[in-house]
């Protein structure tokens, strides 16, 4: 794989609070011109950026981030004013209990119903260091994408 497949696969992505204008508007320049999926950006950035990119890059950004303790209205309103400013993928992070049993149905639901919207989901901070420990050392030229699903049984993963 080269690395214009994956760049355009990557969401160029600035979530650090203390993010200016001129960083989000850096990040804009840079993913249009490098031919990323998206810029994925904090919410009270969308509308200028979504301004700014016009129909060059999608806009995404994050809702509950980064513990995910927002009440579902809470984040339902907050993805509802995204799409409005004119995000194009919402990126939501949900806090499950991690004390109990609960919490292993709550992540086997997520996934489940993540799966059956064709929707890419990592519903653990461990799954997700993995993922990107792998790219890391991973050549470029020895990455594939497969999709889970036709993946999912042998693995016994989902």
């Amino acid at each position: 794989m080269d690395i214009q497949k994956i760049l355009a696969a990557v969401d160029h992505t600035l979530l650090r609070p203390e993010a200016t204008w001129e960083e989000i508007r850096q990040i804009c320049e840079d993913g249009v011109a490098f031919g990323c999926a998206s810029v994925c950006i904090p919410p009270s950035f969308v509308k200028r950026a979504a301004d700014c990119l016009g129909d060059k890059l999608p806009v995404c950004t994050v809702i509950g981030f980064p513990n995910g303790y927002s009440t579902t209205a809470v984040k339902a309103l907050e993805a509802a004013d995204a799409v409005a400013n004119g995000a194009q993928e919402i990126d939501m992070v949900i806090n499950t209990p991690s004390r109990g049993a609960v919490h292993n149905r709550d992540g086997y639901l997520i996934r489940r119903n993540a799966v059956e919207c064709g929707l890419p989901c990592l519903t653990s901070l461990d799954t997700a260091n993995a993922f990107l420990t792998c790219c890391k050392n991973v050549k470029t030229t020895q990455l594939s994408v497969v999709d889970i699903t036709k993946v999912s049984s042998f693995l016994n993963i989902i």
